[in-house]
């Protein structure tokens, strides 16, 4: 049980939290009759439940986080997306200056875990969806190379529920399969930051922003491809901004490119690529291509970020995964 992870408390919520009363932080008793449908995109983590409030009805959205504070740190004060939250379920308060003005249950003082229970990590069949991921991937396999439709497939998953509907359509805009194997990692991060429209309107200039737009081979290349206009999420964390997840997946891929005539495409492969990620130092320092921060933020991936990509990832791998697809815990 990783009481680190928020996922161990949606798995809660979906499993447990029916059937009794909970109580938030100013006294209400709060009673969940529907918790509505658990949601693997952007927004909130669970649309649609209800309940009641001290007995009077409530429906809306919930939103479950490790530490209260968190829904600050994830910007879901400034997303619209987060306005029919009605229930905020944490594991602790975490800082007391800081916490929406929602009705918030904490878990700690009210759920005693069962530790063998909650050392599985398989969830309820109806929650993984398969059959959305098969469409997903047939239509990925029917419209594209198959090597095309597997860097698909990893982008959308590197994206996980923030950036996975926007890498997926950056993704689909690359020719993977079509790449200069010769290309150089700059080459390589030049092409995939112009494909997202970072590299547009550049208005400020350090050495590394001109090593990309010195790379005048890659812009010609790039111009024989059709480029569409990319809906990042802007009001992200550090670890979600897009300029991030493009440098990773830039690495990735040249890990992939490296070890492409091996069996690559197994959970195992990008367990162990992900914990290896080379990300450039630069982004240690930069929100985005010449935004400095005031201070360094980590680039390596979490322990707990790396198993929720391998696993969104390991659905698309089904005749070769089918054993690991029944531990999978979240969808992309």
């Amino acid at each position: 049980m990783n009481l680190k992870s928020e996922l161990t408390f949606q798995l809660f919520f979906w499993n447990e939290m029916m059937g009794q009363k909970w109580y938030t932080l100013s006294g209400d008793t709060i009673e969940f009759q529907s918790l509505g449908e658990w949601n693997f995109h952007d927004g909130p983590d669970f649309i649609g439940a209800g309940g009641t409030i001290n007995g009077a009805q409530w429906h809306g959205d919930v939103e479950i986080h490790t530490v209260a504070s968190d829904w600050y740190l994830h910007q879901h004060h400034k997303d619209r997306a987060y306005d029919h939250v009605k229930i905020h379920v944490v594991y602790d308060f975490g800082n007391l200056n800081k916490f929406p003005e929602l009705p918030t249950i904490v878990l700690k003082d009210q759920w005693k875990p069962n530790p063998i229970l909650w050392q599985r990590k398989a969830m309820d069949e109806k929650i993984f969806d398969l059959s959305a991921k098969e469409k997903r991937w047939g239509a990925w396999c029917h419209r594209y190379e198959y090597f095309n439709a597997q860097m698909i497939a990893v982008s959308r998953s590197m994206g996980r529920h923030v950036q996975g509907d926007a890498l997926e359509l950056w993704a689909q805009q690359i020719p993977w399969s079509q790449l200069p194997m010769d290309w150089s990692p700059v080459q390589i991060h030049a092409l995939f930051f112009l494909v997202a429209g970072h590299l547009d309107g550049i208005t400020k200039s350090d050495p590394f922003i001109h090593l990309l737009l010195s790379q005048q081979e890659v812009f010609l290349w790039a111009n024989l491809h059709h480029r569409s206009p990319i809906n990042w999420r802007k009001r992200v964390s550090l670890y979600s901004r897009s300029h991030l997840k493009i440098a990773q997946i830039a690495q990735l891929y040249l890990i992939i490119r490296e070890n492409k005539s091996e069996h690559w495409w197994s959970p195992t492969f990008f367990s162990r690529a992900l914990e290896f990620l080379n990300v450039p130092e630069y982004w240690r320092w930069h929100y985005q291509l010449g935004q400095l921060m005031q201070k360094p933020a980590s680039i390596e991936l979490s322990e707990q970020a790396i198993e929720t990509i391998v696993f969104n990832l390991s659905a698309f791998m089904f005749d070769q995964n089918v054993p690991y697809l029944k531990k999978n815990t979240t969808d992309d």
